[in-house]
């Protein structure tokens, strides 16, 4: 089988990571001129809907609102998210153990409130948050996730516990490459098959990022068997949501559902950016991000990038493979 696995653009490179049989790449197209990231990412799930009849939307799904750390009402939030970040999609996640089952209540009738279906679309959760393993979003759940778990390292608890009581969607928050921490990222991201089918993102550039240390924590879940779709939250924490920065979870969708919108998540089909409107579309026999491709001597791959400002151009691709080193640069991409 064929796994597309991610895309990036930075100050310097554009990442496209992908594994073909028991070898992982990652692909880099350098830009020189704007400072922008972008990851992209493929799964292994059924193809659906033709190519073409998707498109590309833009939204931020980790931010927080006065219901933890944040600042102002659940309902002001979604309402800034819609009208005046512009987004195409929102998600509040305030801090699980700060949330209390009212506030989180009152964070699923706003996003219900908001909502506007083929303009915008609205997700809820929550953080799980844990010093031991790092933080975790949990999507359209209502259930509180043990703390036990918080303090104590019985990861194979949680685990348990997650596998029997499953959220929507999750995503590893902003990832810390530090391998000197043995139970840090989920036990350096030790692979757990049954927990592989529910996590479906991971943050790669957040505003805690230094020194691209979630791209290294990315390219270790990877190594280790994870798959993960890569995005880009703001973590708002003021009344920003949305306008914090150019940080953007972009997801190509047959249309602007609910209902379209966590199929797309799921299966992957996303990518990270900084760039507010960079469109990357990656095809390999005419098969979409989280398709299968079986194994031959030959797969034709298909790269689109498009961005509307013309100062945002791309000049190389470098190709990376396991552990991320380089295997390969073409240059006048």
């Amino acid at each position: 089988m064929f796994y597309f696995t991610e895309i990036c653009t930075s100050t310097k490179y554009l990442i496209f990571l992908y594994k073909f049989l028991k070898i992982e790449y990652f692909v880099f197209v350098k830009n020189v001129l704007k400072k922008f990231e972008v990851f992209l990412f493929f799964l292994v799930f059924d193809f659906v809907v033709e190519a073409s009849e998707y498109k590309v939307y833009f939204g931020n799904i980790h931010a927080h609102c006065e219901y933890s750390d944040g600042k102002g009402t659940a309902l002001e939030a979604y309402i800034y998210a819609r009208d005046v970040a512009k987004l195409h999609f929102f998600s509040l996640t305030d801090h699980m153990e700060q949330l209390t089952p009212d506030e989180l209540s009152e964070t699923i009738r706003a996003a219900e409130e908001t909502r506007i279906e083929g303009i915008y679309e609205t997700l809820w959760g929550f953080e799980w948050g844990s010093p031991i393993y790092n933080h975790s979003n949990m999507f359209m759940t209502e259930r509180f996730y043990s703390v036990d778990c918080y303090v104590n390292d019985r990861i194979k608890k949680f685990y348990a516990e997650l596998i029997r009581y499953p959220p929507v969607i999750m995503q590893f928050n902003h990832p810390d490459y530090n391998p000197n921490l043995p139970m840090y990222n989920y036990h350096q991201y030790e692979y757990n098959k049954d927990v592989d089918k529910l996590v479906s993102l991971i943050e790669i550039k957040s505003a805690f990022d230094k020194d691209d240390r979630h791209e290294m924590s990315y390219i270790q879940a990877l190594d280790k068997g994870w798959h993960l779709s890569p995005v880009c939250n703001q973590d708002n924490h003021d009344s920003d949501w949305g306008s914090k920065n150019g940080c953007r979870v972009a997801v190509w969708l047959p249309s602007l559902t609910r209902e379209s919108l966590i199929e797309g998540l799921k299966r992957g089909r996303t990518y990270s950016t900084w760039n507010q409107n960079v469109i990357v579309k990656w095809l390999c026999d005419g098969r979409w991000a989280g398709e299968t491709v079986f194994t031959k001597e030959m797969v034709h791959c298909e790269l689109i990038v498009s961005d509307p400002d013309e100062t945002d151009m791309y000049t190389s691709v470098e190709v990376i493979t396991t552990g991320g080193k380089v295997y390969k640069t073409i240059n006048d991409f």
